[in-house]
């Protein structure tokens, strides 16, 4: 089984992060105000028992992430004691590794104790990391991807699960390694992690495998079945692992209100005519979306068993933001401000209902997710497009941007809970199957020239510049071949 998954691990088969997320922000943008703001309060946490989590969760191995996880899985995990849960987070961990360090390679953002001259929360790690760029956040990236891949080991402990997750974003914040907006760009790339290791060979049945050592080992009546996909209930519950939303006067409160303004002078251009297009949340309003990225069309009748799941999954991404909806009641921007959208059809429908998290972000994200699984090499695209979708909901005037923000990571959780009930595993695998049959019709030509002219790795991911001429195995393309 490892040396199945191995051979997936290369380092050019990564998350293009400079494809789907934004740059960070520059200095004097509202963004980086906020950021600013936001470190100064974290400063002010690092004596409070807060400022304790945030120091004890500031780590760079996995070995060290699991003790901090152990509470919440309620077993402790080794290589000796629960292998196949530390294997399976072991070949997500290296994954990972290849897919930050490539992602923070692509920028050069100054720490925030680098940036301000100061010293950070562990001093003694200052100069060793100093050099690093702080965007996307490693530890939020990471502990975000631990927490999802838990999540689809321990369904039963998925909220308190995702809760832990979040909570290395903000201890890296307080600590002054990362600035809030690198935090959340790691949450984004390691929801994208996620999805990029469900289409490596042999990552599904390495999972099947944790699962049943934490059946074995908890002795939980934790549910593995085949009923269809999941009820309202059985979600992950937005209120557990979200923090609550930003309140007047807060710093993100104030960004918030500046991206609304933003939002609003975005309305007549061409953003703003796509922000309405995309107001639909229905199975084949995300078909068209996604039809567009992936070059081939989606619907009913040509690719059935991907309409199917799309039509089944996307509910979920909407239905799991509605108890933090219900719970924080936050108004809606347009409410807020008393003013109108650039949709006014929904604007009475709306009205009364919560604005935080936003659903429309949620299910976009986790539509994009779930179709990174199916065609993987169409990944950077397609999460590229859903944030796009999520800040519609901005320039519409119907949500916050911290509601989509947040919004996102529902839809992130979602995807990750999925990979536990087996009928979704199943019409995955026919939808996979479905879109090879189907890319392979249209493009037979093209691929063959590309598998020509493909680029040569080696195993470890190094990029040759002229064919190999040592004995050995190779990576081209997304074959092996061997030099003799």
């Amino acid at each position: 089984m490892s040396y199945i998954l191995c051979t997936d691990i290369c380092a050019q088969d990564v998350p293009q992060v400079t494809v789907f997320l934004p740059n960070p922000p520059k200095a004097e943008s509202d963004l980086f105000i906020c950021d600013n703001y936001l470190y100064t309060y974290g400063k002010e946490l690092r004596t409070t028992d807060r400022g304790t989590q945030a120091k004890t969760d500031m780590v760079w191995s996995l070995d060290d992430y699991l003790p901090l996880y152990a509470d919440v899985m309620g077993i402790s995990v080794s290589d000796i004691k629960a292998s196949n849960i530390y294997q399976l987070l072991s070949y997500g961990d290296r994954y990972g590794q290849l897919a930050i360090d490539a992602a923070v390679r692509s920028y050069n953002r100054e720490r925030p104790y680098v940036y301000f001259n100061e010293p950070s929360l562990l001093p003694e790690l200052d100069e060793l990391h100093s050099d690093e760029s702080s965007y996307p956040a490693y530890q939020s990236c990471l502990g975000w991807l631990y927490a999802l891949l838990l999540a689809e080991v321990c369904p039963d402990k998925m909220n308190d699960m995702l809760k832990r997750g979040e909570s290395f974003g903000p201890s890296s914040v307080i600590s002054g390694f990362s600035f809030d907006s690198d935090a959340y760009a790691g949450y984004l790339l390691g929801s994208a992690i996620l999805s990029r290791l469900h289409t490596h060979s042999g990552f599904d049945d390495l999972l099947t495998y944790a699962q049943a050592d934490y059946k074995r080992l908890s002795k939980a009546s934790t549910r593995f079945d085949d009923t269809p996909y999941f009820a309202y209930e059985e979600l992950p519950n937005s209120v557990i692992y979200l923090p609550e939303p930003p309140t007047e006067g807060s710093a993100k409160y104030t960004y918030d209100l500046a991206k609304y303004e933003e939002g609003k002078s975005l309305r007549r251009t061409r953003s703003g005519i796509r922000a309405i297009e995309d107001v639909e949340y229905s199975t084949d309003n995300f078909c068209r979306i996604y039809s567009e990225v992936l070059g081939v069309t989606i619907n009913a009748s040509v690719t059935p068993a991907i309409y199917e799941l799309v039509s089944r999954v996307h509910p979920l991404g909407n239905a799991a933001t509605q108890m933090a909806k219900g719970h924080y009641m936050r108004k809606r921007p347009y409410v807020e401000m008393n003013e109108e959208t650039s949709y006014r059809p929904d604007e009475a429908s709306l009205r009364e209902t919560g604005s935080f998290p936003s659903g429309h972000a949620s299910g976009s994200w986790l539509m994009a997710l779930v179709f990174s699984e199916v065609a993987r090499t169409q990944q950077d695209a397609l999460l590229a497009r859903a944030y796009t979708f999520g800040q519609g909901r901005v320039i519409t005037g119907y949500h916050w941007q911290t509601d989509v923000d947040y919004g996102r990571l529902v839809g992130s959780a979602v995807y990750a809970v999925l990979h536990t009930n087996k009928e979704f595993v199943s019409q995955m695998a026919k939808a996979v199957n479905e879109y090879k049959t189907l890319y392979s019709a249209i493009h037979p030509v093209k691929d063959q020239a590309q598998e020509a002219d493909a680029p040569i790795y080696t195993l470890q991911g190094v990029r040759l510049s002229a064919p190999p001429t040592r004995r050995g195995i190779y990576i081209k393309g997304k074959k092996k071949i061997n030099i003799r």
